[in-house]
């Protein structure tokens, strides 16, 4: 069972955890779920809310813990607390809403469900960044300011030396997966 403590959810950072500045989950024994299950009290989902897949994993990689898309998407297939919707959209189900109550309903800390977030690394002297737009349910990649694709991201990344953990299909959560798995990135949340 996690320990919940409550502090602020803040809107720029690091890593997490940073026990002074997050909302707090101590993960000994917490699986995906649970922690699918705690991005969903935060945007404040009750029983039949739905959100995109971006919104949920955007708020563990800011505030809970550092983990693969890959880890997140087979845990939300499998889980019975959501129900895929297509298009990258979960429902919460009725016993989702029940375990978010039961476990975490009585702190008092929520994001905006379509909350945009950006990602940010440094590598090489270059600033990479994704933002992450689960509104617009898209990634997009930058390199020094200037929007690129993701292929082409990965292509200059790989030529500089990075390091990519991840086999997903798209280029650009590949992108986002390495600068989350890099442990020294820092996010902002724009909207």
């Amino acid at each position: 069972m996690a320990e919940i403590v409550a502090s602020p959810i803040h809107t720029t950072g690091g890593p997490p955890p940073q026990r002074d500045r997050h909302l707090m989950i101590h993960l000994m024994g917490a699986d995906e779920d649970r922690i699918l299950l705690l991005a969903a009290w935060a945007h404040g989902m009750t029983a039949d809310d739905v959100a995109h897949r971006f919104a949920l994993f955007a708020f563990i990689q800011t505030h809970l813990k550092l983990k693969s898309e890959e880890s997140l998407q087979r845990a939300l297939e499998t889980s019975r607390d959501f129900e895929g919707l297509g298009q990258g959209l979960y429902r919460l189900t009725q016993r989702g809403a029940k375990l978010v109550n039961e476990s975490f309903g009585g702190l008092a800390s929520r994001v905006r469900l379509c909350a945009s977030y950006r990602f940010s690394r440094t590598f090489e002297k270059h600033h990479v960044a994704v933002e992450v737009q689960p509104a617009a349910r898209t990634l997009s990649v930058s390199i020094d300011g200037n929007p690129i694709k993701g292929v082409e991201a990965c292509r200059r990344l790989k030529s500089l030396g990075a390091r990519f953990s991840t086999n997903s299909n798209s280029a650009t959560s590949r992108v986002w997966n390495w600068i989350v798995q890099g442990g020294d990135f820092s996010w902002q949340r724009i909207s």
